[in-house]
C-alpha cells in the first residue's frame, strides 16, 4: 500500500553522505551499477565541488559519455476528476488504471479548479495505490480547495523513471550517466557542474570567437555535444559552456570539459 510519504529515501543527499552502494564490490557511490531501486527516482546528490547528480532508471542502455533521454509520456492528459476530495486532504482520486503501487512517486499532479476563478495547482506525487480503473494519488501538499467532478487533472510521470540513450521521438536529455548502465539498472546521472560528454562534431575542441556554448545533438542521435556560433539560430537543447580554454590560440582544447547546466 501507499502512504502520504515517500516509501524510499528521497534526499537531497550531501557529499558527506555519499549514495548507498550495496552491490558488494566496493563503495562505488555515484558509479554504482545496481538492479535494486534504493531511492526515489530523481533524488538529488551534490558533491563537495557542486556537481549535481540525480538517481535514474534505465529502460534501455545508457552511456557515461552521452546524454540520457527522458522517455516518459504523460500518464494522464486533460481528464475530468472522477470524484471529489475535500480541501486539506493529501490525496486525489484520478481516472487511471494498471499502475503498480508507488510507481508514480516523484511525478507531478496538475489540478485545474473550475470554481469562480479558474486556477491550476501543481503538486509533487509521493505515492499511489494500484486499483484497476481509478487511482488514489498521494501528494506532497494539502489540497487548497475542495475538488469536484467539474475539475480536471493531468499527471506527469517522474522524468527520471524511464531513460535511455537515444531513439525516436522528441525527448529531452535529462542527465549524463556517471556510469554506463544496461536496461533495468539504476544509476546516478549528472545534471550540473564540470562534465565530459563526447562531441558530435569534430571542431568543438577548437572553438572560434563566440562559440563557447554547447548543445546536445538532436534527439534520435547520440546525445553528444555540438557547438554553435553566437549568431546562429539555435533550437537545440543547451548543455552548458566550455569550461577549459585555449591559451595556445588555435592549438585546440582537450575534451572539452564543459560546465553542464541541465538542472541544479
Amino acid at each position: 500500500m501507499s502512504t502520504n510519504n515517500f516509501t524510499l529515501p528521497n534526499g537531497p543527499l550531501k557529499w558527506i553522505s555519499s549514495p548507498l552502494d550495496k552491490t558488494g564490490d566496493y563503495n562505488l557511490g555515484i558509479y554504482t551499477d545496481d538492479t535494486t531501486q534504493r531511492f526515489v527516482y530523481g533524488t538529488r546528490f551534490i558533491t563537495w565541488d557542486g556537481r549535481v547528480y540525480k538517481y535514474c532508471n534505465a529502460v534501455a542502455q545508457v552511456y557515461s559519455y552521452w546524454g540520457a533521454h527522458a522517455y516518459e509520456n504523460a500518464a494522464v492528459s486533460w481528464t475530468a476528476l472522477p470524484s471529489a476530495n475535500n480541501a486539506g486532504e493529501l490525496k486525489q482520486v484520478i481516472t487511471l488504471g494498471s499502475r503498480t503501487t508507488n510507481d508514480l512517486a516523484g511525478g507531478y499532479l496538475m489540478i485545474e479548479d473550475n470554481s469562480a476563478t479558474t486556477t491550476t495547482y501543481l503538486f509533487g506525487i509521493v505515492g499511489n495505490n494500484d486499483t484497476a480503473t481509478v487511482t488514489t494519488v498521494y501528494i506532497d501538499s494539502p489540497l487548497p480547495v475542495t475538488t469536484t467532478t467539474s475539475d480536471h487533472c493531468e499527471v506527469f510521470e517522474n522524468p527520471y523513471r524511464e531513460t535511455k540513450a537515444h531513439g525516436t521521438g522528441i525527448c529531452p536529455v535529462i542527465c549524463v550517466p556517471a556510469n554506463s548502465a544496461a536496461a533495468g539498472h539504476k544509476y546516478w546521472g549528472q545534471t550540473y557542474g564540470p562534465a565530459y560528454i563526447s562531441p558530435t562534431n569534430s571542431t568543438i575542441d577548437d572553438p572560434a570567437a563566440g562559440e563557447m556554448m554547447t548543445y546536445f545533438s538532436y534527439e534520435g542521435t547520440t546525445g553528444g555535444l555540438v557547438e554553435y556560433a553566437i549568431t546562429s539560430k539555435v533550437e537545440a537543447q543547451p548543455a552548458g559552456f566550455i569550461l577549459n580554454c585555449d591559451t595556445a590560440s588555435g592549438g585546440g582544447i582537450a575534451g572539452p570539459l564543459i560546465m553542464l547546466q541541465i538542472s541544479i
